[in-house]
């Protein structure tokens, strides 16, 4: 019975391809414990656990040279160091991976809710939001891209996200806010409370902001009709998460909190 394993089996074995394994060899990171007479790589347990070793290093991104003079020489507190700082980078990988999850979840979900909600008035409960207004201007949703990046930069709100969560407008009679959250801020901005409670919601297509004004006008006749009181201000999230088609416009929630 054969006692060493082929390249082929080594690779299957190991779930690697016989190509890397090659290149590993050619970087003098492992070469096999045997060559069979027809000039074959035969390889035991021993190359077994360096091909492991290897590649999970490899899997922690740590570079090729490294490995290889960790290999060759082999310094217990180099070693440690290496892979401490690639258990920060593993557990950073992993933070960005989760807030990924999070992000196609929530994506999900929302285009669920828009199939269900759409041109729907609707009471729903939602839990208690802060608002930082970064900026105050006329009745208009269409800021310029450079002014938002702007915005953000000039007070240190994170800009990965502005197209990944709902952006927030407040509404007022002859204004508009633009909100965002920022965790603990201790700014001059103004903020704006909505507390938790049900509100009256109001899902819908918007191409241009007639349509927002119409949607408004709709809000308000519906609490009118229904003897409905409000006390908060005028909300309004645009969603892009579901905009692939420019053709379809964006996803606008209409929301105001009504009195118990």
């Amino acid at each position: 019975m054969r006692k060493f394993l082929t390249i082929g089996e080594l690779s299957k074995m190991m779930n690697i391809s016989a190509h890397t394994i090659r290149y590993y060899e050619k970087e003098k990171l492992m070469k096999p414990s045997n060559i069979s007479e027809s000039g074959y790589r035969l390889y035991d347990y021993e190359d077994t656990y360096v091909l492991s070793i290897i590649m999970i290093m490899r899997d922690c991104n740590i570079p090729i040279k490294e490995i290889k003079k960790l290999m060759e020489t082999y310094d217990k507190s180099k070693y440690k160091s290496i892979m401490n700082a690639s258990l920060e980078n593993l557990e950073m990988e992993i933070e960005r991976l989760q807030k990924l999850k999070d992000h196609v979840k929530k994506s999900l979900v929302s285009v669920e809710n828009t199939e269900r909600d759409l041109n729907k008035l609707l009471t729903k409960k939602y839990k208690r939001r802060e608002l930082i207004i970064l900026k105050q201007s006329e009745y208009d949703l269409e800021y310029p891209l450079k002014e938002i990046y702007d915005l953000y930069r000039e007070h240190s709100v994170d800009t990965t996200n502005i197209f990944r969560e709902d952006v927030h407008y407040i509404i007022r009679d002859n204004s508009l806010g633009y909100g965002v959250y920022i965790e603990n801020y201790k700014g001059e901005l103004e903020k704006v409370l909505f507390e938790e409670g049900e509100y009256i919601s109001y899902k819908f297509a918007s191409y241009s902001n007639d349509d927002v004004s119409a949607a408004i006008i709709k809000m308000f006749s519906y609490l009118t009709q229904n003897q409905l009181m409000y006390d908060s201000e005028l909300l309004l999230l645009t969603n892009d998460i579901e905009r692939i088609d420019e053709s379809f416009g964006y996803i606008c929630d209409l929301q105001i909190k009504i009195k118990n």
